[in-house]
């Protein structure tokens, strides 16, 4: 495991977090971290270099030649990573593209996004990391932030992606209980 996230974790552990150090490939070279956020939502972080991910990648041939490419500059990027525990319904995409789009003007830390193709709900922050690595104690605020976003956002993205509730439902709600610039400060629909 590379310094950085040896001292992440250290770190995590102080903080409270349940932690985990998981191999990314078979000979254990390779680390990433996993931060279990909430136990019962089942919403982890995952934190690792891009450069080992791509390492493992690369018996893929197009893989390869991106992973040596990559692997002459002296950038690489520290990705922290949270995959939602739910998958979305196709007709819900519109919906759930507009609430992503509410819900990125008003989080000051990432980005939630989603992988249509693999119905994938996330949400990322990369520090990139040109010969000087993030701080422990930015990643830490950073591992923070996103814990709180990921639990504040997870219910309204779970009843729209699930198609339990529109978005259209989901506004007038909030409307009507004149919270909407609560739920999106600075967000003008």
């Amino acid at each position: 495991m590379k310094n950085k996230l040896k001292e992440i974790n250290e770190g995590l552990l102080q903080l409270g977090y349940e932690v985990f150090e998981v191999p990314l490939n078979e000979d254990n070279t390779k680390q990433q971290i996993v931060v279990v956020l909430d136990k019962g939502s089942d919403l982890a972080l995952t934190i690792f270099y891009l450069s080992d991910l791509l390492d493992f990648a690369s018996m893929d041939q197009e893989v390869s030649q991106i992973t040596k490419e990559f692997n002459k500059s002296n950038v690489d990027f520290l990705q922290l990573y949270i995959r939602f525990p739910f998958d979305f319904k196709d007709e819900s995409i519109p919906d759930l593209a507009r609430l992503i789009l509410m819900a990125n003007w008003s989080t000051p830390v990432g980005a939630f996004g989603m992988n249509e193709s693999q119905k994938v709900i996330y949400y990322r922050y990369v520090f990139e990391v040109m010969g000087n690595e993030p701080g422990v104690d930015m990643v830490l605020e950073t591992v923070n932030a996103m814990a709180y976003f990921a639990q504040y956002r997870i219910d309204s993205l779970k009843s729209i992606a699930s198609g339990e509730m529109s978005l259209y439902t989901y506004i007038k709600d909030l409307e009507r209980l004149n919270a909407k610039s609560e739920e999106f400060p600075g967000y003008d629909l």
